[in-house]
């Protein structure tokens, strides 16, 4: 059983690491749209606050200088188990403006 929940560790963690990397992605993007040029590792470690990160409900909203740069929101769907219970359906949604 320890190997099941470590192979399911391991897929859950490399898929969260990919959404993360696209989403890092959009936010580089729009920063570019606004004429932004900054390291974003080093701006996150930086505590003066010009970047920054706002969550309300399902909303996950990423600012510069207070200016909005993308908001995310998730819908989450239920968790579907097939007839026989030999496969699980887990959906988590996720878009941005």
């Amino acid at each position: 059983m320890n190997y099941f929940r470590t192979y399911q560790e391991d897929v859950l963690r490399e898929l969260a690491n990919t959404h993360n990397r696209k989403k890092e992605k959009i936010i580089i993007d729009r920063l570019k749209e606004m004429r932004v040029e900054l390291d974003l590792e080093k701006e996150l470690k930086n505590p003066s606050g010009r970047f920054r990160r706002a969550i309300k409900g399902n909303e996950e909203t990423y600012l510069f200088q207070e200016r909005r740069i993308v908001t995310f929101v998730k819908k989450q769907s239920e968790t579907e188990f097939s007839r026989d219970e030999r496969s699980v359906s887990l959906g988590l949604e996720e878009y941005y403006y």
